[in-house]
């Protein structure tokens, strides 16, 4: 709850699991309201890229229903890389998070999104508002709004893990 707070937790996250995650320059209080530079999340299937996000999170949700509900996020940039795996393992059901952890986002608005797909091909998106509930297998978009090219585009519905990603 306190800034030293939130600093002391970015410099040790580090490897977490099968994540490891790099934190830029952060101010701010996770519950107050937090500022990010930069933020990178990689996995051996994904490496996502964070800039210049602000945001706030629920601490309580957080510390007991081990729930993660961000009320409102805003980034200027957002880089999704899909990666094919490096590794032949034996097949079991894809997912987005672990069985027990949900993401709540009531409010998000990112100015560009850039989705690198497994084939190398690049989709530029711009203006991104939405708001979504991750859970293990199944995102669900309740908004979402975007630009693509000359296509602005208003969704609500779910993406289910699957494989491949393509």
């Amino acid at each position: 709850s306190t800034e030293a707070g939130l600093q002391f937790i970015a410099r040790r996250l580090g490897r977490t699991g099968p994540v490891t995650l790099t934190v830029g320059e952060v101010s701010g209080t996770l519950a107050g309201g937090f500022r990010v530079q930069s933020l990178r999340i990689q996995h051996r299937l994904s490496d996502v890229s964070i800039d210049n996000a602000s945001g706030r999170i629920e601490l309580w949700e957080l510390l007991l229903l081990r729930r993660i509900t961000l009320p409102q996020l805003q980034a200027d940039e957002v880089r999704v890389t899909a990666l094919r795996d490096p590794i032949k393992r034996p097949p079991r059901a894809p997912r987005f998070l672990p069985p027990l952890l949900r993401v709540d986002v009531d409010s998000a608005q990112v100015a560009r999104v850039q989705l690198t797909l497994v084939n190398g091909r690049v989709l530029p998106l711009r203006n991104f508002a939405g708001a979504a509930t991750i859970v293990s297998q199944r995102i669900h978009i309740r908004t979402a709004q975007l630009d693509y090219d000359q296509t602005h585009i208003d969704a609500t519905g779910s993406v289910l893990a699957a494989r491949p990603i393509g």
